[in-house]
């Protein structure tokens, strides 16, 4: 395992007040570093109960742990050249989670000191 459990929240989505009719704001959050499937999931697991802490029962968003398989979405570039660039991971999926509810998201997980059996756990955000 690393030395430290990178977690990014992606911010690279619709800005507050322009999303499409019908549609919603919706991101999610994933390890960056080099963990085994189940530590990744682990730690994004982790993460939402820690965030579920914050918001007690009034998460004014929603949450879900998936499976991310990037050729179910792409499946033309399977057998091409760029079938390298294709990946599977867990993902911690969020829906209707504002810029600004994220931003202060993590101004709050940076103040508590997060680290899954015994290894740190650093929240940013960026695309």
């Amino acid at each position: 395992m690393s030395e430290k459990i990178f977690i990014n929240i992606w911010d690279d989505y619709h800005d507050d007040g322009y999303d499409p009719e019908g549609e919603s704001q919706e991101t999610f959050a994933y390890t960056e570093c080099k963990l085994a499937e189940e530590k990744s999931k682990e730690a994004l697991i982790y993460l939402k109960e820690q965030i579920e802490g914050l918001y007690s029962s009034l998460t004014p968003f929603e949450m879900t742990l998936s499976y991310y398989d990037s050729s179910k979405v792409y499946p033309n570039l399977i057998g091409t050249e760029h079938e390298k660039f294709l990946y599977k991971r867990w993902q911690l999926q969020f829906k209707n989670l504002t810029h600004e509810v994220r931003e202060n998201l993590i101004e709050e997980l940076e103040k508590k000191p997060l680290s899954l059996n015994g290894v740190p756990i650093e929240v940013y955000s960026e695309s």
